[in-house]
């Protein structure tokens, strides 16, 4: 159950529009999962990346984000570096 997150991020060009899933006849089994901490963009922001780490499961602090949370205690990319 991978997480799609965006932290500490500074746009420049980009267009008032969330990220989405793309249209496929596949079962998405869990749902839209992205999440925004500390994003910015130049012109202003957008209410859509606004901070949403505390709707996610856990409720995890920024800091508290890894490779590990991301994706849900069930792959560690780190472990095969």
């Amino acid at each position: 159950m991978p997480n799609s997150i965006s932290l500490i991020a500074h746009f420049q060009n980009m267009t008032d529009k969330d990220i989405y899933l793309v249209p496929t006849t596949n079962l998405i089994q869990w749902g839209s999962r992205v999440y925004y901490f500390n994003c910015h963009r130049d012109r202003g922001d957008y209410a859509w990346f606004k901070n949403n780490l505390d709707e996610a499961a856990g409720a995890p602090v920024a800091d508290a984000i890894d490779a590990e949370w991301v994706f849900g205690k069930k792959w560690n990319p780190l472990e095969n570096l």
